[in-house]
């Protein structure tokens, strides 16, 4: 199969398929470097799916029709085209047990062990409002309707912006003002760096942010900075929507809770 995503590719080496992948996406950070590059978001090398000669072809195409040459190429040679979303976590937990069912079926399905890296933590309420960044120049917030964010309000947490903020949206750049008035009782930063372990222990904690890691936000008088309730989680695939938001959800719960003991939870 070629795998045209970077989140399906992650999910399909962690359910041990990756020797069915003969193609690879541009920006792919799962797959051996040596399978072959057959495009992006931007476009699709068709010499190249031409000459792999795929059985199945997997996208993450958005909203965008598919490009018709694909769908032409598709039909004539038999190659299925299967195009899942992964904006959600819903979403996200969905397509992992499909792609479980359709290329590892001797593999349990994803969803339980998202279930048990999802279960509610009692007492995260205790820190008051968390604010999830994906940058800090500028400060840029993971919101409603990613799957981060989803991730920690299933876990019990409060999101610093809500559904019915006015500011609510997947992708939220701020200033360090609208910081200072979200005025966070906990900050975790999600970046990942390439080359550290991607299964993260449950019960360890994201480490301390690095002097002036955070840029502005690490010197403003908002209760995060006061308590130093401040955490920079950087697996390699923390922005990468696929089985990997497990370990994610466990480190980030590991966070959060040993946080709220130190609050009296």
């Amino acid at each position: 199969m070629v795998v045209l995503s970077p989140g399906l590719a992650a999910t399909l080496v962690d359910l041990g398929a990756s020797d069915s992948i003969v193609g690879r996406h541009a920006y792919d950070m799962a797959l051996d470097p040596s399978v072959p590059i057959c495009g992006d978001q931007s476009g699709v090398d068709y010499e190249k799916l031409l000459t792999l000669r795929p059985t199945h072809v997997l996208l993450e195409w958005g909203e965008r029709p598919l490009p018709e040459r694909l769908v032409s190429l598709a039909d004539d040679r038999g190659w299925e085209l299967v195009n899942y979303r992964l904006r959600t976590l819903d979403e996200l937990i969905d397509t992992s047990d499909d792609l479980a069912r359709r290329f590892a079926p001797d593999q349990p399905p994803p969803s339980a062990r998202f279930a048990e890296a999802l279960r509610r933590e009692p007492g995260l309420e205790s820190l008051g409002p968390v604010l999830l960044l994906a940058s800090v120049d500028p400060p840029s917030v993971v919101g409603p309707g990613s799957f981060h964010h989803d991730i920690l309000v299933r876990l019990g947490g409060i999101p610093a912006i809500g559904d019915e903020h006015p500011m609510a949206a997947m992708w939220i750049e701020l200033d360090a003002e609208d910081v200072l008035t979200l005025d966070p009782g906990a900050i975790v930063l999600i970046r990942p760096r390439p080359g550290t372990s991607s299964g993260a222990d449950p019960a360890t904690p994201a480490r301390k942010p690095g002097p002036g890691e955070l840029g502005a936000i690490g010197r403003l008088p908002i209760r995060a900075v006061e308590l130093q309730r401040l955490g920079v989680i950087e697996q390699p695939l923390a922005l990468t929507p696929s089985t990997a938001m497990i370990d994610l959800a466990n480190e980030l719960r590991a966070t959060l809770g040993a946080w709220a003991d130190g609050a009296g939870r």
